[in-house]
């Protein structure tokens, strides 16, 4: 196969990969579930925007994935596709059997934080480079979540005894001590990712954690040693990434962003859900991918 051709069916691959965010698109709206989302109305509100988020970042590494070489960046975009579903799942209680309080009380509780924390960054920031106007909406909005969280009750437990998600050795999982509202003079809801993501990699066999260490900022620093190559003279040389890399990227972003459009459906219409499950289950049998996983493309390469 020529590389020329290589190209054009690995961008094919990327395609419907992206997709899959337009059939969700095509799905919501044909079933009669395209109404506008009250700023208030949780957790429908903040589930639409961590997906809208998600789905950006998860566009752009497609984008990166079209290019052999700005391939190499494809999985610094993979760590916000993650934390969105970590925030997805911990909304809707997938990481356990056990969740605290409702989807709702805990949409509330990530919302306020996620308020305070983007706020906090510009109270911090040099008064100059923040926009006229922005303080005192971020004030607003603080207020906003404040009024919203006290209306449908925080579900926080304050006896560890009593706290109904456990981890294996008895005590309260770690969700407690990073619960979203909690921190209020050093937000961070972001903290909840890791966690969950060990949680969600246990009870969906899959290792997300291990995706969240491949795309930090730390590995990240070690970038360059993977995008060396050795030349015909024996010396180091710079290199595209290959197809299985690539592809790697690929499939790991997926997993994840295919997740949360599947889990966010899911609350909506589960025939809908159904659809964009065969989606992407297609995506997984494509020839195209198994022959690159099999390094047979790379193999051609030379």
């Amino acid at each position: 196969m020529a590389s020329e051709d290589r190209e054009q069916r690995f961008g094919e691959l990327v395609v419907h990969a992206v997709d899959m965010g337009h059939l969700y698109d095509h799905l919501m709206q044909s079933r009669g579930h395209n109404q506008p989302v009250a700023r208030d109305d949780m957790p429908d509100a903040l589930l639409t925007e961590i997906l809208h988020l998600t789905r950006l970042q998860f566009e752009a590494l497609c984008h990166d994935l079209t290019d052999p070489w700005l391939s190499h960046a494809a999985t610094t975009h993979l760590r916000p596709v993650l934390e969105g579903m970590a925030q997805i799942g911990f909304i809707l209680g997938h990481e356990t059997s056990t969740p605290v309080g409702t989807s709702q009380q805990r949409a509330a509780c990530l919302a306020l934080a996620r308020a305070r924390e983007t706020h906090r960054a510009m109270v911090a920031a040099n008064p100059r480079s923040v926009p006229d106007g922005n303080l005192e909406e971020g004030r607003r909005q603080v207020r906003t979540f404040e009024q919203i969280h006290d209306r449908v009750g925080c579900p926080y437990v304050e006896d560890p005894a009593a706290w109904p998600c456990k981890e294996t050795h008895g005590g309260p999982c770690r969700h407690r001590e990073l619960w979203p509202c909690k921190r209020v003079t050093k937000p961070a809801p972001r903290l909840l990712s890791s966690p969950t993501l060990l949680r969600l990699s246990a009870t969906m066999s899959f290792p997300f954690t291990d995706l969240e260490q491949a795309s930090s900022l730390v590995i990240h620093q070690s970038l360059i040693d993977r995008m060396m190559g050795v030349t015909e003279d024996g010396t180091n040389a710079l290199r595209n990434a290959t197809y299985k890399e690539r592809a790697l990227a690929l499939a790991m972003a997926l997993s994840a962003y295919g997740g949360c459009l599947g889990w966010v459906t899911e609350t909506v219409d589960m025939p809908a859900a159904g659809a964009l499950g065969r989606y992407a289950s297609d995506t997984w049998k494509r020839q195209d991918l198994a022959e690159i996983m099999a390094d047979e493309w790379d193999r051609s390469d030379g």
